[in-house]
């Protein structure tokens, strides 16, 4: 991961511990792939990818979140659910964007929860509760 990257998962996770959310897991691997956070909140489990940017050049970060790498989110959050035992818990995938200027200092945190949600062609849980 680089720098930026590493920069924004940092500066996500104080936002999230501010505001309520209990911390899990950062970056959490298994075979299926990477969650950048893991939070708990109201009894709800949220997984979160978070996006990192000093300027749109390249596209909107939020952009990068597309179905291919949604599903391999979902994916591995199933694999985290099994392995933890958290079947029954609510959940939900959420976004955290943050934008630097070219100053390095932090322009924006948006988070957007609910970003992406299991369909029926996409869900290995098959329902919204697991």
């Amino acid at each position: 991961m680089n720098k930026l990257g590493k920069t924004g998962e940092t500066i996500a996770s104080e936002y999230l511990a501010k505001n309520g959310y209990i911390i899990r897991e950062k970056n959490y691997r298994n075979f299926l792939g990477e969650i950048d956070i893991i939070v708990e909140c109201k009894n709800e489990i949220i997984f979160i990818e978070v996006k990192t940017r000093k300027s749109n050049q390249y596209g909107y970060p939020e952009e990068t979140v597309h179905l291919a790498k949604q599903k391999k989110i979902i994916k591995t959050a199933s694999g985290y659910i099994t392995r933890k035992k958290l079947k029954g818990k609510n959940y939900r995938f959420d976004v955290i964007l943050i934008y630097f200027s070219k100053k390095n200092n932090i322009e924006e945190i948006r988070h957007i929860e609910n970003a992406f949600h299991i369909n029926h062609s996409n869900n290995p849980f098959n329902s919204q509760q697991i």
